[in-house]
């Protein structure tokens, strides 16, 4: 029985990484002994230092310069598993700090990336550093005994022919885009709603207090192309896996991602997913051209 140490969030929070994390924790602890350290905080300090110490792995679902310094200044860099789930793409316009991140990354034992087109973040040097693992654990029997739609969720449901999911644990932008794409989703469903009348889309949101500016804005414009009856909020959704469990399409039309959970998931429990090609994804999931909305469509209304 090994001793591990896992480093990173857990929910709430509810967004893929977190729901990694909580996983990974669980499935190792049938015959590990597993240590896990959501949040950083000054009065843990000491025994997070004496479990860190006397661990024999360490698995650390972030990379951040604090973490990696206090794994290098505790000698023990070189039993620790740096999962990466896209979270070098934050120091692609700070050179001098990657070039520091990278120098602690080549002690550490391992770099688990969720996606093979993370690589071009490391370069030629760290090919023998790296694995391309998929980091997808289903769900656990306790979220499976636990999981429910909510009332309104469910008379939605049974009201709509076919049924459109869209998720993201909050509301994001990056470089002025909305990052998982709920703006283009609604401009989608316009589109398809003149095809197919009684067609529905639930938006499923983790945190609606994160840009609640534009989470505003989504509901007003929900109401300006008259699509009140073919969208269905579900604030501080916990669980969208939950829909998947019955019959209707999962769309990421994300403009930038790592090996997304949800899709996993929604292949896990049999569901077509329809995804933006910004990046490779699994050989189940139908692409579309990022941003355009006819091949959206079109890649939706095959699914129909």
């Amino acid at each position: 029985m090994e001793k591990i140490v896992i480093i990173g969030r857990v929910p709430p929070p509810v967004g893929g990484v977190s729901t990694v994390v909580y996983r990974q924790s669980e499935f190792l602890k049938e015959k590990n002994e597993v240590f896990l350290f959501s949040e950083f905080r000054l009065g843990h300090l000491f025994q997070i230092i004496q479990k860190i110490l006397f661990s024999d792995k360490i698995y650390v679902h972030s990379i951040s310069e604090l973490v990696l310094l206090l794994l290098f200044f505790l000698f023990s860099l070189k039993k620790t598993i740096v999962v990466d789930h896209n979270h070098m793409r934050k120091y692609a316009t700070r050179p001098n700090r990657k070039k520091i991140v990278l120098w602690l990354l080549s002690k550490v034992l391992c770099i688990q990336l969720d996606s093979q087109h993370l690589l071009e973040a490391y370069g030629p040097g760290f090919k023998g550093k790296t694995k391309i693992i998929t980091p997808f654990y289903p769900p656990t029997k306790v979220e499976l005994d636990k999981a429910e739609l909510p009332t309104n969720v469910q008379t939605f449901i049974s009201s709509k022919s076919n049924i459109i999911v869209v998720s993201a644990w909050r509301l994001i932008f990056e470089n002025g885009i909305d990052l998982y794409g709920f703006d283009f989703s609604l401009d989608v469903l316009k589109e398809l709603e003149k095809l197919k009348e009684n067609i529905g889309m639930i938006l499923c949101i983790g945190d609606v207090t994160y840009n609640k500016d534009y989470f505003d804005k989504l509901k007003n414009k929900v109401t300006s192309l008259k699509l009140d009856n073919n969208v269905l909020f579900w604030e501080n959704c916990k669980n969208s896996w939950v829909l998947f469990r019955e019959p209707m399409i999962y769309f990421r039309p994300t403009s930038t991602d790592g090996n997304s959970i949800s899709i996993l998931e929604a292949v896990h429990f049999g569901i077509p997913v329809i995804a933006s090609d910004v990046i490779p994804r699994p050989k189940e999931v139908k692409v579309f051209s990022y941003s355009d909305i006819e091949s959206a469509k079109k890649a939706i209304l095959q699914e129909i």
